[in-house]
């Protein structure tokens, strides 16, 4: 691993944002387990798991807390000169690089570790498998019901973890094409909140490609699905990340 890799990673990691934002989700997801879970009724894992997602308002705001880390730091760099003195040290294409995998890891760090922490909460209190859940309730017979029975729990668990992961860098890396794109750290901390609540609104009767059904993947009854979305997602903001920070440098 490089220098500057490692230096960039530890950034992208250590700072204000990233401790802010992780704290807020834990805050977030712990106060709604606490007011809406009867643990004297032996709620399931699932259940827990469901509250703390479903129930305390994250949803609607998620976007927001991936972009709080390094998503802005683009815009400091190239007001300052900075950016021209890293190009003229190494290629651009590979700071490009860098600066891709470690935004998108500070952001999908963010998500992944509450969502983590929760699983965990949720493992360690609630009735495993289908034992916690009532036959002909909610969840009977979806394909939840029917990953629990095959798979257990664990499928559940490591499920949530990498779709948290996968929202996390997909939102982090949307802020950071704001940033190359607008080269204005306002824009890239609300766009992205923006862009996503449009989504949510317009794709509302499209729910595999609706962002904020993506990150809990029971909406659509697929993790596998779920996670190919967010991974084309990806993609196509990598690309416009590329587009953006190419004109960048050749502006330079």
């Amino acid at each position: 691993m490089s220098a500057f890799l490692k230096q960039d990673l530890k950034r992208a990691v250590m700072n204000k944002g990233f401790f802010v934002a992780v704290l807020l989700i834990h805050a977030i997801f712990i106060h709604a387990i606490r007011i809406n879970t009867n643990f004297e009724g032996n709620p399931s894992t699932y259940e827990i798991i469901s509250v703390a997602m479903s129930l305390s308002g994250f949803s609607p705001f998620a976007a927001v807390f991936p972009v709080l880390s390094y998503s802005v730091s683009f815009c400091e760099e190239y007001r300052s000169g900075y950016l021209r003195m890293i190009t003229a040290r190494t290629d651009w294409k590979r700071y490009g690089w860098i600066r891709i995998l470690s935004t998108g890891l500070s952001g999908g760090i963010i998500i992944a570790l509450p969502f983590a922490v929760v699983c965990t909460i949720a493992y360690v209190l609630g009735i495993h498998g289908t034992e916690g859940l009532t036959e002909g309730g909610l969840y009977y017979g979806t394909r939840m019901w029917y990953y629990l029975e095959q798979y257990g729990d664990w499928y559940i668990l490591v499920g949530k973890v990498l779709l948290g992961f996968l929202f996390g860098v997909l939102w982090a890396l949307v802020g950071m094409a704001f940033a190359i794109w607008f080269c204005n750290r306002y824009v890239a901390l609300l766009a992205p909140f923006i862009l996503y609540e449009i989504m949510w609104i317009m794709l509302y009767n499209i729910p595999f490609l609706n962002p904020v059904f993506l990150f809990k993947g029971d909406n659509l009854q697929s993790y596998s699905l779920s996670g190919f979305i967010q991974f084309i997602y990806i993609i196509i903001t990598v690309y416009v990340i590329w587009i953006g920070l190419r004109k960048r440098v050749h502006d330079e």
